[in-house]
């Protein structure tokens, strides 16, 4: 009987360090925080839908609206931004880890989403100020392309930032200088070999496809 009983505490003790060793481990606990973040991304997107949908037949509200929508781009890429690279450093899919430069990008987007809910001249702004963190950005994945050559990431990244940035940059003529930019990036890495020549052609032809389905 007592070695019955000492069998079934050594067993039971297994089974609370197995099951403490799954639910507390650091992957369990940022996945969590992962979904956390998703769940607080729908509410207060449903909550800006909201909003605006009541304020929709209100005259003068364009603006208001216009900047909403930017705030709300803060607050996705402020949550996709470090989810995105907590994956990637949970499955080891980077060669170099890129976790805290991008989690501290991410967390600052989100901080300035909350200084938008509370300061009138940072929402009224809003706009401009995403627009040239936008930039800066694409300009961050540029530079990535050029250190990390044999991270595939950011060729992703720069295939889908072009994409959307048509609309993101807004005046038109701001896309456009974006554009021309990009293009003589592209060139200027062609020419200088700064960038792998396949990775260069391959992002050549995505910047032309791109530009077609868009007009």
């Amino acid at each position: 009987m007592v070695l019955y009983c000492s069998l079934l505490t050594i067993i039971n003790s297994k089974l609370i360090l197995f099951w403490a060793s799954i639910f507390f481990s650091m992957k369990t606990i940022l996945w969590f925080v992962i979904a956390v973040l998703f769940i607080f991304l729908a509410y207060e997107i449903y909550t800006i839908k909201s909003t605006l949908k009541s304020n929709l037949l209100d005259k003068g509200v364009e603006t208001t609206t216009k900047s909403k929508e930017y705030q709300l781009y803060l607050l996705f890429l402020g949550i996709l931004l470090p989810s995105i690279e907590v994956i990637f450093e949970i499955f080891k899919i980077r060669p170099v880890s890129l976790l805290i430069p991008n989690c501290i990008i991410g967390f600052s987007l989100i901080l300035l989403y909350f200084v938008s809910t509370r300061s009138t001249i940072v929402f009224r702004y809003i706009k401009q100020i995403f627009i040239a963190l936008f930039i800066i950005y694409f300009c961050y994945i540029a530079r990535n392309l050029i250190y990390f050559p044999t991270d595939f990431i950011p060729i992703t990244a720069f295939v889908v930032t072009f994409f959307f940035a048509y609309n993101v940059l807004k005046p038109i003529k701001v896309y456009w200088c974006f554009v021309i930019s990009v293009f003589i990036f592209l060139s200027i890495a062609y020419v200088l070999e700064i960038i792998q020549l396949k990775t260069n052609i391959a992002l050549f032809i995505y910047y032309f496809i791109i530009l077609q389905l868009k007009y």
